[in-house]
């Protein structure tokens, strides 16, 4: 049911009236709105911007033990600095480093490498300032994100998960080539970080936090 009450003055001889109108309405049931289909899927909208870290960057100088920098000038060259932040050596480079460097012992001989993207190139370099072969890698979409680095097997068979600007997150292999088996990871909403690589029982799984929601993949991108 529905009711109304309105109160008005007015004037007359005797000063002001008072006047009251009420409406009364019957309903039996009151307006609900329209549902969505339980088959449409929500839609995530997500703009704030991604936090992607600038440096410096601590690296480890694998000959004395101690913790040098990765660091990059306006023109974005790339700087080595001791443990002083004496820079060492200088390197030119087109973009800026995508949020992180990884050391990898990318020869299996207690030397450590660095690897980091930007722009649209997949990065290796030595202590020394030189180019890993083949890197530079030039890939065929931007870099947001990344790389994530790991061993497959222990073995030196290098892996490098990257997050494009596109929203999808992509595996390459050792040289900088899509992984073979690899299913590419992208949703609706935005990927802020990139996925944790996790160990369940004898198999490894990626673990995808978003803004809205926690989706587990396969060790090949695939979801569970």
């Amino acid at each position: 049911n529905l009711a109304f009450l309105g109160m008005s003055f007015y004037p007359s001889k005797a000063g002001l009236r008072l006047q009251g109108t009420c409406l009364l309405e019957q309903t039996a049931m009151l307006p609900v709105p329209p549902r969505k289909s339980e088959d449409e899927k929500p839609v995530y909208v997500d703009d704030t911007p991604i936090d992607i870290p600038t440096g410096p960057y601590p690296v480890k100088n694998f000959i004395n033990g101690k913790q040098n920098w990765i660091s990059q000038h306006k023109n974005h060259a790339i700087s080595y600095q001791d443990h002083n932040r004496k820079s060492l050596w200088a390197v030119p480079f087109s973009a800026p480093i995508a949020g992180s460097v990884s050391q990898i012992d990318y020869f299996s001989n207690n030397k450590l490498q660095m690897a980091f993207a930007g722009g649209k190139q997949l990065c290796l370099l030595d202590r020394v300032g030189r180019w890993v072969a083949p890197f530079p890698v030039k890939l065929a979409h931007e870099v947001l994100l990344g790389p994530l680095v790991y061993d497959k097997n222990g073995a030196g068979e290098f892996r490098f998960l990257i997050l494009h600007t596109d929203n999808t997150l992509r595996l390459y292999n050792r040289v900088g080539k899509p992984a073979s088996g690899w299913h590419e990871i992208t949703v609706s909403e935005k990927i802020r970080t990139l996925p944790e690589r996790t160990k369940l029982g004898d198999a490894y799984y990626w673990i995808l936090r978003t803004s809205y929601r926690t989706l587990i993949y396969d060790a090949l991108g695939k979801p569970v």
